[in-house]
């Protein structure tokens, strides 16, 4: 499946009368989305079960149930793309060090972290340059090697020694006092890459929910209360953002690279920043061939993708509880 992402802005140019306008051709850039997630349900219900069980709509309810793991299990895998934000729109404790870099793309940290951390896909910032690059690898505590933001090779030439920033190394830890200002960092980076300030959206597990009530910030949604449903999980609004609750394990979590506690990876967006596409490829109820029993299947296929130059519209703040 294509996907296109137009580059450039429209130009505006100085009309003068009676002269010819200049018709201008935007340039786009075309990616490609792949179906690659394919996952099926497959169940039984005998005759005899029927006849014997207190449930009045075995059917349904064992139906209703297959949609509700897929319905988790979707939400897991494209919130799993948080780590596909820009460099540089993580809020989370930034670490400091001095190293060196290569022509090439790696880099040497003096002093290096405790053990091997969990940085890969992070942003790094090169304090003398002014620039932000993204971490493919961390082979050691000592060593990784960098790319450019828009994956493209690493182009910031070598340098021995300099501070270096890494973005979000460890997790900020989350209050009802706090929590507000956090998000306002999120949006702040949104504003900063000039995301339309429409259409903003962030997920949050439920203790980072608990957190927004107890601090007040949160508006809630009045159609929802009166509607009496919650739509997507659509809970409120906060600095710009429209609340969805993510319940459970939906949220992606990541070992801190200093601490080594567990944060959690909450994903705030424009819609524009992530293609989704699915589809039921096959749903039906046959007859089991040798049991007197129906068989309950369906095939359900679907895909994600970040474009490169939509992961601005994307900023993740990681934190944890205290």
């Amino acid at each position: 499946m294509n996907i296109l992402t137009f580059l450039e802005d429209i130009t505006l140019s100085p009309y003068v009368r009676g002269t010819n306008m200049i018709t201008a051709h935007p340039v786009d850039s075309e990616d490609q989305l792949i179906i690659d997630q394919h996952k099926y349900y497959d169940f039984d219900i005998n005759r005899l079960d029927k006849e014997f069980t207190y449930v009045e709509d075995e059917d349904s309810t064992l139906i209703e149930n297959a949609a509700k793991v897929l319905e988790r299990t979707v939400d897991t895998f494209v919130l799993q793309k948080v780590d596909e934000v820009k460099a540089g729109h993580r809020v989370g404790s930034d670490v400091t060090k001095t190293a060196t870099i290569s022509a090439t793309n790696t880099l040497t940290i003096t002093a290096g972290f405790a053990s091997t951390p969990m940085l890969a896909g992070r942003g790094v910032y090169n304090v003398a340059k002014k620039t932000w690059y993204q971490i493919i690898a961390f082979t050691t505590s000592c060593i990784c090697t960098l790319k450019d933001w828009d994956d493209t090779a690493y182009s910031g030439g070598a340098s021995a020694g300099g501070s270096w920033i890494f973005e979000a190394a460890d997790a900020l830890v989350a209050t009802k006092t706090n929590i507000y200002g956090y998000i306002c960092e999120l949006a702040e980076a949104l504003n900063e890459d000039e995301i339309p300030d429409t259409d903003r959206h962030i997920v949050v597990p439920s203790w980072v929910y608990t957190l927004l009530i107890q601090a007040s910030e949160l508006t809630p949604d009045i159609a929802i209360y009166h509607e009496e449903k919650v739509i997507n999980g659509k809970v409120g609004r906060v600095a710009g953002f429209d609340v969805h609750l993510a319940p459970g394990t939906r949220v992606n979590t990541e070992t801190e690279a200093v601490s080594e506690n567990t944060g959690y990876e909450v994903l705030a967006c424009h819609t524009g920043f992530i293609t989704f596409a699915d589809k039921f490829s096959e749903s039906r109820v046959v007859d089991a061939e040798l049991q007197f029993a129906k068989l309950y299947q369906g095939l359900f296929l679907y895909g994600a993708k970040v474009p490169i130059e939509r992961r601005k519209a994307g900023a993740l703040l990681y934190c944890r509880a205290s």
